[in-house]
């Protein structure tokens, strides 16, 4: 039998749930490892609320969208502030500021500034209503089939709601916009009229002395009815995650749960989750059977080790390795051919799968070559005989 190595590569990750939920404060909330694009934690995750300013995240996306130039300048008009309820946090405009469009949706992302948004989208759009239609017409096209927008803001209405479900996706979409990304990472920033704003991660967990410097960007939210929300990002094993927590309870206004839900969060993954090694490189996985070819059995070796994040409380028996290989193969199959795939599975779900890519050229038999050579052979031997023939001829002339 000879020892041949096969190439694994492709990793496809996928959902992985083991450990018991932490005790949150939120009522909904979801947690995803976007590095596997693992789910890692959920609860009522489906579950229809208000999102509060969690849908400003929706606001500014279509802003970037619809304004290529970001440096577009907006003077605030009094029909702008007119569309601000009396009871939304703002960042203080005034009639006739001049401010560009980067400007207000830092304004909006990081303060959370109600006046920043209504102006930013009457200047997208010319009015809200055309505006919200945009919100929803991507929510669709995002497939947020448990999403509806009725206000650029987050304030208060029964078509204003979604699910911590759909947050996160909306949150995986936006992240993937570099400008987004950037300014949803932004501690603070000062705008060309020279106001700084804030964070209100930050801000709030600076008023209750809370670290919140593992959260890499977010976005809060609070009204009475959606209670304190957060959508945020963070990293934990070198991996990164997005999560969403939404109804935390607001006992009085200094206490903020979702920042403290924030936290227990990262903890919960930073301590219940390691790296296990699965298969060591060069071990044998099985022998395939080769028909038709110089070598009878085929040992296909890892090429690597298989490393993979998991809860620590696994499970070794519940970790099964199958794959679809074929019965044998033959000198006809090439190098750099996939011959099948690998996949690991914890817990009966699929959470790593990977090609199995041949490295080398199988020979033939010696039956197998001379049947697939037998006309070059064939002429061969009669061109030998030739040759012989002629030879011959030639010495019985020259005797």
């Amino acid at each position: 039998m000879k020892k041949i190595l096969l190439f694994l590569v492709l990793l496809i990750p996928c959902t992985c749930l083991a450990l018991d939920n932490p005790d949150l404060y939120s009522k909904a909330y979801i947690v995803y490892d976007e590095t596997d694009n693992r789910l890692i934690l959920e609860h009522n995750s489906n579950e229809q609320r208000a999102i509060a300013s969690l849908t400003k995240m929706m606001s500014t996306i279509i802003a970037i969208e619809k304004n290529p130039d970001l440096n577009k300048k907006v003077t605030i008009t009094q029909e702008m502030l007119n569309t601000v309820p009396w009871d939304a946090a703002i960042i203080h405009l005034k009639v006739g500021d001049e401010l560009t469009v980067e400007d207000l949706i830092y304004a909006t992302l990081l303060p959370s500034g109600a006046d920043a948004v209504n102006s930013l989208a009457i200047a997208t759009a010319g009015d809200l209503p055309s505006f919200v239609k945009l919100m929803n017409e991507k929510a669709q096209e995002l497939g947020l089939t448990n999403t509806s927008f009725e206000n650029p803001i987050g304030m208060d209405h029964k078509n204003n709601y979604s699910t911590a479900s759909d947050v996160h996706k909306l949150l995986k979409y936006v992240l993937a916009n570099e400008q987004f990304k950037k300014m949803f990472e932004s501690k603070e920033f000062t705008m060309s009229n020279g106001v700084k704003v804030e964070a209100t991660a930050k801000t709030f967990g600076d008023q209750i002395n809370l670290d919140t410097s593992r959260i890499i960007g977010d976005k809060t939210g609070f009204t009475d009815p959606a209670e304190f929300c957060i959508a945020y990002e963070f990293t934990s094993h070198d991996h990164l995650y997005y999560a969403v927590t939404l109804g935390a309870p607001v006992e009085n206004f200094k206490d903020f749960k979702h920042l403290r839900d924030a936290n227990s969060i990262i903890n919960f993954v930073d301590n219940n989750y390691s790296y296990v090694t699965i298969v060591n490189k060069d071990s044998l996985y099985k022998d395939i059977d080769v028909i038709n070819s110089s070598i009878d059995k085929l040992a296909i070796n890892y090429d690597k080790d298989i490393t993979i994040l998991l809860p620590n409380d696994y499970n070794k028996e519940d970790i099964k390795i199958t794959d679809n290989l074929p019965v044998n193969i033959s000198y006809k199959n090439k190098k750099g051919e996939q011959i099948g795939t690998l996949n690991i599975h914890y817990n009966g779900e699929l959470i790593y799968t990977q090609d199995v890519i041949l490295n080398e050229n199988i020979k033939p038999s010696v039956k197998e070559y001379i049947k697939i050579h037998f006309v070059e052979l064939l002429l061969l031997v009669f061109i030998v005989i030739a040759l012989i023939s002629l030879t011959i001829f030639v010495i019985k002339r020259h005797k």
